[in-house]
Parts: C-alpha cells; sequence; structure tokens
C-alpha cells in the first residue's frame, strides 16, 4: 500500500481522532479536578466584617471582628505604644495565615507527608505613591517533598483568597455615618 491510499490514510485519522479524543478526556479531567479543588478553596462569596474604635488613646485602636478581639498600634518609634501590631502587620498575618490554609488543605487532600508549613510574609512599601507595593513571601516545609511537589505547592499558594484579593485592584468605599 502507498502512504496515501485511502485505506493508509483512513486509519491514520481514526488513530488520531482516538488519540486526540483521549488527550482532550484527559484533559478535561484534569482540568475539572483543578477546578473542583480550586472552587473547594476559595470562596465564592466572602464578606468580613471588622470594626475598630479608637478612643482618642493616640494609635491604639481596638479591633472585634465576629467573636474575636484584638489591637493595633503603631511602633513607639513613630507615637504608638506598641500594645499590638500594625495594620501593615495584620495584612502580612493575613496573607501568611490564608497561605499556610490553602496549602494545609492542599497536602491533607493530597495525603503528602508535610508536618510543618511556615509562610514568611514581608511588606515592602513603595517609594512613590503611582507603585506598587510588595508582599514578600516565603514558604517552608517540614517534611518529605520532592522538586515537583515543591513547584506543585508554590503554585498552590497563589491560590489562597487573599493572595487572589492582594493581587487585583480593589475598590474601598468610605462613608459617614
Amino acid at each position: 500500500m502507498h502512504a496515501t491510499s485511502p485505506g493508509i490514510v483512513g486509519f491514520v485519522r481514526k488513530c488520531a481522532a482516538f488519540a486526540g479524543s483521549y488527550y482532550l478526556e484527559t484533559l478535561r479531567a484534569t482540568s475539572l479536578r483543578k477546578l473542583v479543588f480550586l472552587q473547594q478553596m476559595s470562596i465564592t462569596k466572602f464578606s468580613a466584617t471588622a470594626e475598630a474604635l479608637n478612643c482618642g488613646d493616640v494609635f491604639t485602636t481596638h479591633l472585634k471582628v465576629g467573636d474575636h478581639e484584638m489591637m493595633a498600634d503603631e511602633p513607639i518609634t513613630i507615637g504608638g505604644k506598641d500594645s499590638g501590631p500594625s495594620p501593615a502587620a495584620y495584612l502580612c498575618m493575613s496573607l501568611a495565615s490564608c497561605t499556610a490554609i490553602t496549602l494545609r488543605m492542599y497536602v491533607k487532600r493530597k495525603g503528602w507527608d508535610v508536618e510543618n508549613i511556615k509562610v514568611n510574609v514581608t511588606f515592602e512599601k513603595a517609594d512613590n505613591p503611582g507603585e506598587p507595593n510588595t508582599f514578600l513571601c516565603s514558604l517552608e516545609f517540614d517534611g518529605q517533598i520532592d522538586e515537583e511537589q515543591r513547584a506543585k505547592l508554590l503554585e498552590i499558594s497563589k491560590a489562597c483568597p487573599v493572595h487572589r484579593l492582594l493581587g487585583k485592584p480593589n475598590h474601598v468605599i468610605t462613608t459617614i455615618e
């Protein structure tokens, strides 16, 4: 048979169609698993309410979120009493904790041997108002993970809801009541 005969061409087309459909089904299944995981990790409709009350004690501010109460303040070097983390520190804690929780969910789902997940976040304020600020995140894992798993964990860390929130433009609407 010649390579362009109808029998060979038909056979090649059938093989290509089978391979293509198998590839698409595999791709769909993988994409669907990733989508379901990311949807489980992200809250589609998220809202939080926080109350801050400053009673004239310079910068010391009492915070309430649900049943939790905390303090925010500024360091002594800029006039605060250092009676609590600064607002920027709370933002770093939010990103660090969300990243750690997201990674723990993924590691648990995969059944990987990871005992501790440590996330360090440093905030660097931009020099110029028009430039973006920077959050530097570093991840540390205690456990047996290979390079492929490390790469996947780095990717998953960026799926954390707070990371995604900080990575896009937001609107802050302020009113006086």
